[in-house]
């Protein structure tokens, strides 16, 4: 029966990375899009150094991506496919998520009563995901936003196939999620928000990473690239050099230091990424903002300054933006609630809805607005009926896979309500 969910499994999913393909190639940008789109073509292109913290795994994509696909003569149509093939993938890991979360409470799909469920549950969630409009806006156009989710959504499905494995290395998994949380942040710093709810989610599935000391330890020195660059450049290589002296020195305890040491190693490893920053710098590119550079002087003093400043966003202040966040800036309600598109409320909703009677209404006129007290409420409630869906989601998994519901529900909140308040 698992061979045959395997086919079956194997084939939906190769069904939602074409589908999503054809709709993204059929809707990608032929040229430069607004925001941030021309500069990061640009810097791809010519390898140069775009603006802090310099994405530096995105820029030597999109120069693979613009050397392979010599054969479209638009540059920018080039690096845009990034996107495209980052969304495929993306909408496709989302439904094999959301398979393995129904399976962890339902089984193998062995009747097909079960198979309609899982499968379609899958198909369901991943083209909400796809042709949400924030997603799909962002999948056809140079942006770091769609590769980074990759790299969120890879690892949480690394997660939960780990919790999921019977396999005695299965720990294995764990050093890989360590490695592409931290490779991710050379494509953007919100492949961070992977971190916390898969390290909870890691814990609470098994008690023996609960009840060990020393991983947790481990897990928050390398989440201290979190709150401060500078922090992790020293703590993390303290940590692996102790983690490794220590699997030396307490016998008794060897294998789980070693474990630490591999995590640490890891996570060290894939942001290694950021030293193109300095070296490519170094070389001055035709695009090479605030010039990162470590410098050697003539008495053999290193000077990294420009390249710490360039990781941790000094141009835009000098604060951590953690205890930024608790200084507001802007009302309540203009961040969390229904104001056109701009509140969190408003924008949430118009990932499936538009607030307007036609194209031609403006975006930012509320609900309310448009269509008058009762009937802007009535609208209001079809419009949350996607929502009201999702938080009963949210408390019919927690009743079968409290777990899973936890990491589920967690990684949504800081991806959005925690994120806008971030």
């Amino acid at each position: 029966m698992d061979q045959v969910h395997n086919r079956n499994n194997k084939i939906f999913a190769l069904f939602i990375l074409f589908t999503t393909l054809i709709a993204y190639l059929s809707t990608v940008a032929p040229t430069v899009a607004f925001w941030d789109c021309g500069e990061y073509i640009g810097a791809s292109h010519s390898l140069g150094i775009p603006h802090p913290p310099g994405n530096p795994l995105f820029v030597l994509i999109g120069r693979v991506f613009s050397i392979v696909f010599f054969f479209f003569r638009q540059v920018a149509f080039r690096i845009n496919l990034i996107s495209v093939f980052s969304a495929s993938i993306t909408s496709m890991f989302i439904y094999l998520i959301t398979v393995r979360a129904m399976i962890s409470w339902m089984g193998i799909p062995d009747t097909n009563w079960k198979r309609i469920t899982i499968y379609l549950s899958g198909i369901i969630g991943a083209f909400f995901c796809a042709f949400g409009y924030t997603f799909w806006f962002s999948a056809v156009e140079a942006s770091v936003y769609i590769p980074s989710m990759l790299f969120v959504v890879i690892c949480v499905w690394i997660a939960v196939v780990w919790s999921q494995s019977k396999d005695q290395k299965r720990d294995r998994l764990i050093i890989l999620f360590s490695y592409v949380a931290f490779l991710g942040i050379g494509i953007h710093m919100m492949s961070m928000l992977a971190l916390i709810p898969v390290g909870l989610f890691i814990l609470i599935s098994d008690e023996t990473k609960l009840k060990d000391w020393r991983l947790i330890i481990t897990g928050l020195i390398m989440m201290a690239v979190i709150y401060h660059v500078s922090m992790f450049l020293w703590l993390g290589p303290v940590a692996l050099i102790f983690t490794l002296a220590m699997s030396f020195v307490e016998k008794s305890a060897a294998k789980k230091w070693r474990f630490c040491f591999w995590i640490a190693f890891f996570a060290l490893v894939g942001y290694s990424v950021h030293f193109f920053i300095p070296i490519r710098s170094s070389l001055k590119p035709i695009i090479d903002e605030n010039h990162p550079v470590i410098e050697i002087d003539k008495t053999g003093k290193i000077n990294g300054d420009a390249f710490k400043y360039f990781l941790e966003r000094k141009q835009y202040g000098s604060e951590s933006m953690i205890t930024r966040m608790f200084h507001r800036l802007g009302a309540w309600n203009k961040q969390f609630g229904i104001d056109g598109h701009m509140g969190y409320g408003g924008f949430h909703i118009t990932q499936f809805f538009h607030f307007g009677r036609s194209v031609g209404i403006d975006r930012n006129d509320t609900v309310f607005k448009n269509w008058g007290t009762t009937g802007g409420f009535v609208r209001l409630l079809i419009y949350l009926i996607p929502t009201f869906l999702m938080l009963y989601g949210w408390w019919y998994l927690y009743q079968k896979n409290r777990n899973m519901a936890i990491l589920l529900i967690f990684l949504f909140l800081i991806g959005s309500v925690i994120l806008v308040l971030y």
